[in-house]
C-alpha cells in the first residue's frame, strides 16, 4: 500500500483516537475545511472520498489475523509516537487497525 493512501485511510481513525487530547485544534481544521458542526474527523473521510483514495485496509487484501503483529510494529515507531498528542498502547493502535480495516 502506498504511503501516502496508507496515511489517508488511518488519518480519520488516528484522528477520532486523538479527538480527547486536541478537541480544540480540531474544531479550528474543522471551520478551515468548512465544517461548521466542527465534525473534522467527517471532513478529513469526506475529502479522501471526494479524491478516489481507497478507505479500507480490506481493499489491499489486509486481513484480521494480519492486525496484532501490525499493531505490534506500530509501537516500535517511537518517533511518531512521541510526538502523538495523545499516549497509545499497543491495544489502541490495533482499535484503529480495526477500525480501518
Amino acid at each position: 500500500m502506498p504511503h501516502g493512501v496508507a496515511n489517508s485511510l488511518l488519518l480519520p481513525h488516528v484522528m477520532e483516537f486523538n479527538m480527547p487530547a486536541v478537541a480544540e485544534r480540531y474544531q479550528i481544521v474543522a471551520e478551515a475545511m468548512g465544517r461548521g458542526d466542527g465534525d473534522v474527523v467527517a471532513a478529513v473521510d469526506q475529502l479522501s472520498a471526494e479524491v478516489g483514495t481507497n478507505r479500507t485496509m480490506t481493499e489491499f487484501g489486509v486481513t484480521q489475523d494480519e492486525l496484532p503483529s501490525m499493531a505490534a510494529d506500530a509501537m516500535q515507531v517511537t518517533r511518531l509516537l512521541g510526538n502523538n498528542p495523545r499516549e497509545m498502547c499497543e491495544q489502541d493502535a490495533l482499535a484503529i487497525y480495526q477500525a480501518a480495516l
